[in-house]
């Protein structure tokens, strides 16, 4: 096998003098695989045909960049010739800048002043009227608003009072109260 890769790389380095191209003013970054061709432009033969200038200009670096490429360590991995890239020379600018780390809400500062951590939630939960288990959100949840027929009315409150209305109005509020809260934490990052 060995044998075999060492004829096979021979081969392709008698193939490759006979492409052997130099040029003078030629900056490659092998790690980025990124070649930078600074020799003057022959403005005559640019005018005369500037597409073919440009295809024989791009195969002549790319042959080069090639030529390049074959002369750097391989290392065979399982079955397959792969070529060990150097370190990148060139420090290529991003697309976007780097993302800034956004700022801790409320609750994230609250609940590390306390030193709370959050507890991940079963997802199903006994419910004792049915004596079953059933999932602790969504459709056939426990404790769901039809299984709930009647509610307790504290000492202090009015006998007449309709509970779940008063249930139904203290969730709404819980619900614009959160509301409120994320608004104000969006405003906080912007």
């Amino acid at each position: 096998m060995v044998e075999i890769l060492e004829r096979i790389e021979e081969d392709v380095r008698k193939a490759l003098e006979g492409v052997k191209i130099s040029k003078e003013l030629i900056d490659s970054d092998l790690g980025n695989l990124l070649m930078i061709d600074q020799n003057p432009i022959d403005g005559i033969k640019f005018r005369a045909n500037t597409e073919k200038f440009l295809k024989s200009l791009a195969e002549e670096n790319v042959q080069i960049l090639f030529n390049q490429l074959c002369d750097l360590q391989t290392k065979v991995v399982d079955n397959m010739k792969l070529t060990m890239l150097p370190d990148r020379k060139t420090r290529l600018p991003r697309f976007r800048s780097v993302p800034r780390s956004r700022p801790p809400t409320k609750w994230e500062q609250f609940s590390k002043s306390k030193g709370i951590q959050k507890r991940k939630k079963e997802k199903l939960v006994f419910d004792e009227l049915s004596k079953q288990w059933k999932p602790r959100y969504g459709y056939r949840r426990a404790d769901q608003d039809g299984e709930n027929w009647m509610a307790e009315v504290p000492g202090n409150k009015d006998p007449n009072t309709d509970m779940f209305a008063h249930f139904k109005e203290n969730k709404k509020e819980r619900i614009a109260k959160n509301e409120a809260q994320r608004l104000k934490n969006l405003m906080k990052k912007a």
